[in-house]
């Protein structure tokens, strides 16, 4: 089929569709032969418990395997773990197809700051150095925040992962799609609440 042909057909059908939604009740003597119906209320896709066990057990997985490869001097098990830690958090928002979460921004931006933090630590006193150390309230003040950040976002993560999970169910629930046919036409109905 040509690309004029695809294109001729697919306005075809955009039309039927269109024109069977906003003909769905029609005239008095002409009702649709099959009307769209509500969703039964079957088992919701997302289960907020496992979203929370998602979040929290990666979590907790990333935190033993940390502390594993610390001990045994692995620093392949290491990384996992600290990946684990960094990213487990939002496991739970990922089950429910929800990705850029609050708190992996606030995680790192946590991060950053607490770079930042060693950073000026660093320049304040350098490590191969015979001199004295001076001060440096803005490194530990960089520490101090950016590790209180990686906490709130990570306990964000955690807490709000049941919530996400059940916001998707609500969100699916909310819309049907289900044919349209009338003695003319034929198509398909969306029909949703917001």
């Amino acid at each position: 089929m040509s690309r004029f042909g695809s294109f001729a057909l697919s306005l075809v059908l955009a039309s039927v569709a269109t024109s069977s939604v906003a003909h769905a009740d029609g005239p008095p003597g002409e009702q649709p032969l099959l009307a769209p119906r509500a969703q039964p209320d079957a088992a919701t896709p997302y289960n907020p418990n496992v979203a929370l066990g998602l979040s929290l057990g990666v979590t907790l997985a990333g935190a033993g395997a940390m502390v594993i490869g610390a001990q045994q001097n692995n620093e392949t098990l290491g990384m996992v773990g600290v990946t684990g830690v960094f990213l487990g958090p939002s496991a739970g928002h990922w089950y429910s197809h929800h990705y850029l979460t609050r708190g992996l921004g606030v995680r790192s931006l946590g991060v950053a700051a607490a770079f930042a933090g060693v950073v000026a630590s660093l320049e304040a006193c350098p490590l191969f150095s015979d001199e004295p150390c001076k001060d440096s309230v803005a490194g530990e003040t960089l520490l101090i925040l950016g590790g209180a950040a990686y906490v709130a976002g990570t306990i964000d993560d955690i807490v709000t992962a049941p919530g996400e999970a059940r916001r998707r169910n609500g969100l699916i629930k909310n819309l049907t799609i289900a044919p349209v046919v009338t003695s003319r036409q034929a198509g398909f109905s969306i029909a949703g609440s917001f």
